[in-house]
């Protein structure tokens, strides 16, 4: 009996083992899990922050307060897209007036732009009062055609340097 009672411990061993093995894997997936999850958390954190690092940067470029050359080339790419951003932006606004040469009331009801007080509100229509002939220029940095009273640029933010030219 000695003998099965011995065979029965060694074998009772051995299983406890694998238990010991088992939790112990366990333990390391829960704790590596939870450092993957931290360095996904942390490298999150550190995307937000150059992100807002680029925008300052960029921000900076664009005001003239850094003046570094490789830099200047790297923006270049972004004042395009910046570009075609308002361009689409304002193609949008066109098509958001039903009425050719309408305008929008604070409302949101569309009247002619002769027309001197909204229907549905009563308010005074605002565009009757500020139609005058504005004169057009293009901005130095990104060529967008711009008002020429503007002090800064709407399509790029660039500050009042423009390059002159008639307008309408």
């Amino acid at each position: 009996m000695p003998e099965v009672q011995a065979k029965f411990e060694e074998g009772f061993n051995t299983v406890k083992g694998g238990i010991q093995q088992g939790k112990k894997k366990l333990q390391n997936m829960q704790e590596t899990a939870e450092l993957k999850r931290q360095i996904k958390e942390a490298s999150q954190q550190k995307t937000k922050i150059y992100l807002e690092l680029g925008k300052q940067v960029y921000r900076m470029i664009r005001e003239g307060r850094i003046q570094n050359e490789e830099l200047l080339q790297t923006v270049q790419p972004l004042t395009a897209q910046d570009k075609i951003i308002y361009e689409a932006l304002k193609v949008i606004k066109e098509l958001n007036t039903p009425l050719p040469g309408g305008v929008k009331c604070g409302c949101g009801t569309f009247l002619p732009k002769d027309q001197p007080f909204c229907t549905a509100c009563g308010r005074k229509n605002a565009e009757l009062e500020s139609i005058t002939v504005q004169l057009k220029t293009s901005c130095a940095s990104c060529e967008a055609e711009i008002p020429q009273e503007a002090a800064y640029c709407p399509c790029c933010g660039a500050a009042a340097h423009f390059k002159s030219r008639e307008g309408c």
